[in-house]
């Protein structure tokens, strides 16, 4: 349920997902609300990443206006109650969403939402209208989209992790409890280290919004597109513009 846990300096943002309902499908923020609250302390960022995942992930742009209201209710009433305070921040589950969605999302007053993959933070526009809530996209190839790849050097992945890195630029990169956190985690400690060693640091998505949000005029507006992204299956919501990096 974790969207930030540590981010940027000479940049990168990390983003942590779990997948499935928000607080697993058995809503355990509920049986151990002091591992959730924990975890929402100053030094990491939290918030939603999604309700039901599967539901969303299958046909979001699909779904009636009031259909995708009661998915926003549900999961920020939930993390409401996990995490003693409302989220200030949101993830569409697998990078895909749709522009009622984009919305809707107004309402909820966020600080930042992570929708899509792009290059660099933005104002999404929709139906001709620029929108507030700010979106911090995913800049980097996850694991999961590397592993097995005969284009990738299965030998060094983080080789090609740390070559999606911009070393003057926006880097938001995601991992995943399920994966980094279970199967290798000796895989992301090795990233930690070698971005370090490259000069990179680290601050909490929370942190680089408020600064982006002190000049906001600088900050573009764009509009999101479909596009299929190797090593995932189906489309994704992209950042109008240039090919992603990675």
């Amino acid at each position: 349920v974790l969207l930030d846990v540590a981010s940027w300096g000479t940049p990168v943002l990390l983003v942590a997902l779990s997948a499935g309902r928000l607080l697993a499908r058995a809503l355990v923020g509920r049986q151990h609300p002091a591992g959730i609250r924990s975890v929402a302390a100053p030094a990491h960022g939290i918030g939603v990443p999604a309700w039901d995942h599967i539901a969303w992930h299958d046909g979001v742009e699909n779904w009636t206006v009031e259909k995708i209201r009661r998915w926003y209710d549900a999961a920020f009433t939930e993390f409401a109650e996990a995490a003693g305070r409302p989220p200030r921040a949101f993830c569409a589950p697998a990078w895909k969403t749709c522009d009622r969605a984009l919305e809707i999302l107004e309402d909820y007053h966020l600080d930042y939402a992570t929708d899509c993959r792009g290059l660099a933070p933005f104002f999404p526009i929709v139906g001709g209208k620029t929108l507030t809530t700010l979106q911090l996209p995913a800049t980097t190839p996850t694991l999961d989209e590397i592993i097995g790849r005969e284009d990738v050097d299965q030998s060094d992945l983080n080789a090609r992790l740390l070559a999606a890195l911009s070393p003057g630029g926006f880097n938001c990169h995601t991992l995943h409890t399920e994966l980094e956190g279970q199967h290798y985690p000796e895989l992301f400690l090795d990233l930690l280290a070698r971005m370090k060693s490259a000069g990179y640091g680290f601050i909490t998505l929370a942190d680089w919004t408020a600064e982006l949000k002190k000049n906001p005029a600088v900050i573009p507006a764009k509009s999101l597109e479909r596009r299929e992204v190797a090593g995932r299956s189906g489309w994704l919501s992209v950042e109008s513009g240039p090919s992603l990096r990675g």
